[in-house]
């Protein structure tokens, strides 16, 4: 399931996605959390109760139906990778501008979808 969850997790991050998920957690009281994931030091964790905040409804609907799970495992899956993906988006310890992040994040959606077939 893990294999299936990067492309989805990548995807959600683009086009603004990283930067609204940051400030939706910031406003949540876990913005230290996401704010260790983009620095270089150690990642923090989150648990599925933050990512259900951090999320839109539907977004994790998506990521649910995708992946044949309940929202609760999804977001108990998406909580185990979203610091790693957002970490290897930002290996300089700051959020990049936005072309250059979502080709990192593109890159990172091309292999776990080819890790898939």
């Amino acid at each position: 399931m893990l294999r299936m969850l990067l492309p989805l997790v990548a995807s959600l991050l683009m086009n603004g996605g990283l930067q609204k998920l940051l400030g939706r957690l910031q406003q949540n009281g876990k913005g230290e959390q996401g704010r260790s994931w983009v620095s270089t030091g150690a990642n923090e964790p989150v648990d599925a109760a933050d990512i259900r905040e951090a999320l839109d409804q539907g977004e994790l609907q998506q990521i649910a139906q995708q992946l044949g799970v309940s929202e609760d495992e999804a977001a108990d899956a998406v909580a185990q990778v979203l610091p790693d993906v957002v970490d290897q988006a930002t290996p300089g310890g700051e959020l990049p501008g936005a072309d250059e992040l979502d080709r990192k994040l593109g890159r990172l959606h091309e292999l776990g979808a080819a890790k898939e077939s």
